[in-house]
């Protein structure tokens, strides 16, 4: 017989369907996912990948189960994926992570899921991956980052910085070469702060555009004037425009900003030197024409002296109309020398020479009250020079020392030899090579930077009615005739230094020939350098020539900032300015000496001030580095005391 048992598992047939399905489904999910996917053992066997594994890797799903990372990938590779591995199972929780792996292309690089797949028991038996390529995305990132590095040297090389301002907040957003300009930092956001830089005398035009612009949606083009914090005058070019939304209201205001101050400075050299070639022109016409009219008037008194001889007080008459024409005539050749581009009857000069001649009478032109103070280099080279225009330059600006000086004061003459490389001589517009400076220095009562802007133009005088503004401009036509330049020092209490560079004069036939960026020997170093000075240019000038030796140099713009650093800083030599706002560089000195007296100490000037000297000892003193200093002597003042 037979016993036939019916059990109805229609439910059991539809569970293990619906499992069955749902296999597939995950695994049609999985396959067709753009990211790969895979899940490995707890020692890194993989158990599990999808197509896209296969399809990027070149490998079957057969062909992978059981093997590691080490034999698909390279060690390198397959090391960091395993190290992110074993973090998630450290952590127990998922973590993101980015990996690289090789393809037919090159490496890609691939955002990496991972997380930990738990039994029944909560042990973790496998770890699941979701892997998803970002390659392109990286490299549109690292496009953007190029991009966004040449947008930022190129703002820096063209000094220009980009802006947009919220009209209702007036908070700003900026590049940092915008705050490079205005000198602020990332705090200073706001409107408020930038216009707290805009020069005084500029603020309301400047304010008045920004007001049109939000109000009346106007553009604007305009150059105005800042001042900054150490007190020297900064040009810019700003243009600005409004944003308007779609019912035509203004939500915000773009622009950019240009830093023009050497433009600025370059245009007002032109336009003197434009002024200077028309006062030549005008001078040398009418010299031309009154030299013509002073030769008839000398040889008609000739003849007259002549034929009065039988009258000696006619004659005399006549003698002294002649004698008027002969000075006249030399004031004439002198005019006309000043129209020409090259001085007229140069000659080989010693300039000590030429000063120890002129001592005498210098001192008897600035009385007693002014005390004559000659320090002339010995072996001073020679130079090419109109003896009597050079006497004249030497007269001119002795006497303006005098004028500036109050009471009793000091004036004093030096020589030196130098030789400037291609770093020293670009910013005085000069040739490298070998040049004799002359410095003036007086204890008058100085120049702000308005007037030290304007001292050369022809006509404008500080004097009034008393002077005819004509003096510094021929000092300056006289330097710029013989090739040579001139700069200015001066601040307001501080006095004045003029310094004039004359190239120096190489005789016919010498074997010695112009020195064009010789290198500095025995100059290089490693030691820690605290430069000080209110000047950023200089500054950053300084820097750059002793971090081209190997120091390691640390910068400061005020004397206070200068002892900040130096309380957290190992210093082994301070370079300081003399005159600086607040504390100045005697009285730096001073607290340095008491606290930090390991600390080797040179001081620089451009000025002879006798404020706080009694501070310093008279070696320091007498040891001053005077500016303009080049990189040759800055280079070996430091050296030298560095190694004593």
């Amino acid at each position: 017989g037979m016993v036939l048992v019916f059990n109805d598992v229609t439910e059991q047939y539809q569970l293990r369907e619906s499992v069955d399905k749902n296999k597939r489904d995950l695994q049609s999910i999985m396959d067709n996912s753009p990211a790969v996917i895979y899940v490995k053992d707890t020692d890194s066997r993989f158990i599990f990948i999808n197509q896209q594994f296969e399809k990027l890797f070149h490998i079957q799903r057969e062909d992978i189960i059981g093997k590691t990372l080490y034999d698909i990938f390279p060690k390198d590779i397959a090391d960091e994926m395993r190290r992110n591995d074993k973090a998630v199972l450290a952590a127990g929780h998922a973590l993101e992570s980015e990996e690289v792996a090789p393809h037919d292309d090159g490496p890609h690089t691939y955002v990496s899921i991972k997380f930990p797949l738990f039994d029944d028991k909560d042990n973790i038996y496998a770890i699941c991956g979701i892997s998803t390529d970002i390659t392109e995305r990286k490299n549109i990132e690292n496009t953007l980052q190029e991009s966004q590095y040449n947008l930022i040297k190129a703002q820096e090389i063209a000094k220009v910085g980009n802006w947009k301002l919220n009209p209702e907040t007036r908070e700003v957003e900026g590049s940092k070469e915008l705050l490079n300009i205005f000198e602020l930092d990332i705090n200073d956001m706001t409107l408020d702060n930038f216009l707290d830089v805009v020069h005084p005398e500029d603020r309301e035009y400047d304010l008045k555009h920004i007001q049109e612009g939000i109000e009346q949606g106007v553009p604007w083009d305009i150059e105005h004037r800042l001042l900054l914090k150490d007190g020297s005058i900064k040009w810019v070019h700003a243009v600005g425009e409004p944003i308007f939304d779609d019912d035509g209201r203004v939500t915000s205001l773009v622009g950019v900003v240009q830093d023009i101050t050497e433009r600025k400075q370059q245009n007002e050299r032109l336009h003197r030197t434009q002024k200077m070639d028309a006062l030549g022109k005008l001078t040398g016409g009418v010299a031309h024409d009154y030299n013509n009219m002073l030769g008839v008037i000398m040889g008609y008194s000739e003849l007259l002296e002549g034929a009065l001889s039988e009258q000696p007080k006619l004659a005399k008459y006549a003698h002294e109309i002649l004698y008027a024409g002969e000075r006249g005539a030399k004031l004439t050749k002198k005019l006309l020398a000043f129209s020409r581009k090259k001085s007229t009857d140069a000659e080989t000069l010693n300039l000590n020479a030429l000063l120890q001649d002129e001592q005498h009478m210098l001192e008897k032109t600035l009385t007693t009250r002014i005390k004559l103070v000659l320090d002339l280099t010995e072996d001073l080279w020679p130079v090419w020079l109109n003896s009597g225009d050079l006497e004249d330059v030497i007269v001119n600006l002795s006497i303006n020392a005098m004028h500036a000086i109050e009471g009793n004061g000091r004036l004093t003459l030096r020589t030196s030899n130098e030789q400037l490389n291609a770093m020293d001589a670009k910013p005085l517009d000069l040739e490298p090579g070998d040049y004799v400076l002359l410095g003036i220095t007086d204890t008058g009562c100085g120049m702000d930077e308005a007037v030290k802007e304007r001292i050369f133009e022809p006509f404008y005088s500080t004097k009034g009615e008393n002077g005819t503004g004509l003096g510094l401009s021929q000092v300056y036509g006289f330097v710029e005739r013989s090739n040579g330049a001139i700069k200015v020092y001066s601040e307001p209490g501080h006095g004045t230094r003029f310094v004039l560079y004359f190239p120096r004069y190489y005789e016919s036939g010498s074997d010695e020939q112009p020195t064009e960026d010789q290198p500095v020997i025995d100059s290089k170093g490693n030691e820690t350098i605290l430069v000080v000075d209110d000047e950023p240019a200089l500054l950053d000038l300084t820097r750059e020539i002793l971090g081209q030796q190997g120091y390691n140099v640390i910068c400061a713009q005020s004397c206070e900032q200068a002892l900040d650093i130096l309380a957290t800083e190992s210093i082994d030599l301070l370079l300081s300015d003399v005159i600086m706002p607040d504390m100045d560089g005697y009285q730096l000195v001073k607290a340095v000496q008491e606290k930090y007296p390991e600390v080797k100490i040179q001081l620089a000037s451009g000025f002879s001030d006798n404020r706080h000297k009694e501070l310093v000892d008279d070696v320091l003193h007498q040891n001053l580095l005077d500016k303009p200093f080049n990189s040759k002597a800055l280079l070996q003042k430091i050296r030298a005391l560095l190694d004593d």
